[in-house]
C-alpha cells in the first residue's frame, strides 16, 4: 500500500472531505495552516491568519468541504486566541450557507 493510499484512508476516517479538498480545493496560506494544525503537522512557519477577503474565502471553502474541522476536539477551537474572531466568522458563515 502506498503512502498516498494510507494518508487517504486516514484523512477519510478523521477528516471526511479533506483529501479531495487537498487535491482540488482552492488553497491559501491560512487554509493550509488550518489543515496542518488539525492534522498535527508542524506548518513550518508562523501562524497565518487570513490576510484579505480572498484568503478568508479559501478558509471558508475548506470548512464547507470539511465541516468536522469546526466541531472536532482537534479542530479550530484549539488553535489559540488569535484565531477566535476568524473561527466565529467561519462558523457563522458556514451555518448561513447551510440554511
Amino acid at each position: 500500500m502506498s503512502r498516498n493510499t494510507d494518508f487517504r484512508k486516514w484523512a477519510d476516517k478523521h477528516w471526511p472531505g479533506l483529501y479531495v479538498w487537498l487535491l482540488k480545493g482552492q488553497r491559501g496560506a491560512s487554509a493550509n495552516w488550518i489543515v496542518a494544525w488539525v492534522c498535527g503537522i508542524p506548518p513550518g512557519h508562523a501562524c497565518t491568519y487570513p490576510a484579505d477577503e480572498d484568503d478568508y474565502q479559501r478558509c471558508l471553502a475548506l470548512v464547507r468541504a470539511v465541516p468536522s474541522i469546526l466541531t472536532s476536539r482537534m479542530g479550530l477551537d484549539t488553535m489559540g486566541n488569535g484565531w477566535q474572531p476568524w473561527i466565529e466568522r467561519l462558523r457563522r458563515d458556514a451555518a448561513e450557507a447551510l440554511q
